[in-house]
């Protein structure tokens, strides 16, 4: 990825930039007719993709690599090279309390981006939330072991146990991020697509250097109030919900 500056502000903020061939660090492609729908488009833009494993869920590597050769075989078929194909698609697993140490070395041999948590929230979450668990701490076995490889853990960071929708960040950060870091701060973290001001914080706020966050692109145009200019806009909305 080659990124360029081409302007800046009188206090050397960014306010033009350019990019050749990003990468996604987060991206959603499904499965069948939808992937097929979408994932050229996606390949066109970027140079590869984190491919999020909430479809299915993908919870293995077997499981992993066959979706890794659908996501290729269907680029082929859309014209793309072979090897262009093959560099799109970064592999994810969804961590779950039977993750097992043989899971994470495998993945660690094979790529892979990383495990992929995410809250079971049976109100407010997410696509596929409902194989995950409340808590990281029900997942703390796997932590460790992706603590000892030097494997990522990417959360989706919404808490499990509250009710207000805008405030499950603002609680994943107090209730979840603090203790996982203090008890395993060599743990390669990452916080996807974040919204608040509480997660951004936490992440420049690490000295470790083993923290980082995603931050998608509507929630940098958009907040909350987005949803309701000019009555309700449905295609604006996605989760996590758009903040303040």
């Amino acid at each position: 990825m080659t990124f360029r500056v081409l302007a800046q502000d009188s206090n050397n903020r960014i306010t033009k930039f350019s990019m050749r061939r990003p990468v996604n660090m987060h991206g959603h492609v499904r499965k069948g007719p939808q992937m097929e729908a979408v994932v050229g488009q996606s390949a066109v833009i970027y140079g590869s993709m984190i491919v999020m494993p909430n479809t299915g869920p993908i919870t293995t590597v077997p499981d992993a690599l066959a979706y890794q050769e659908e996501i290729v075989s269907a680029l082929i078929r859309q014209g793309f090279s072979p090897e262009r194909a093959r560099r799109f698609p970064r592999m994810t697993l969804y961590v779950h309390p039977g993750t097992s140490e043989q899971d994470v070395r495998q993945a660690k041999k094979h790529g892979f981006a990383g495990f992929k948590f995410y809250p079971k929230n049976p109100r407010h979450g997410t696509t596929g939330s409902q194989y995950g668990v409340p808590s990281l701490r029900d997942i703390e076995a796997p932590i460790a072991m992706m603590t000892k490889y030097g494997v990522e853990l990417m959360v989706h960071g919404e808490s499990a146990i509250h009710d207000q929708i805008l405030d499950l960040e603002r609680h994943f950060v107090a209730d979840e991020l603090l203790w996982v870091t203090r008890k395993y701060p060599r743990l390669r973290l990452s916080i996807e697509h974040m919204t608040t001001r509480e997660a951004v914080a936490f992440v420049i706020a690490n000295t470790t250097g083993t923290i980082r966050g995603t931050i998608t692109p509507q929630h940098l145009w958009y907040t909350i109030n987005s949803l309701f200019e000019g009555g309700l806009r449905p295609f604006r909305y996605c989760l996590p919900l758009y903040k303040y």
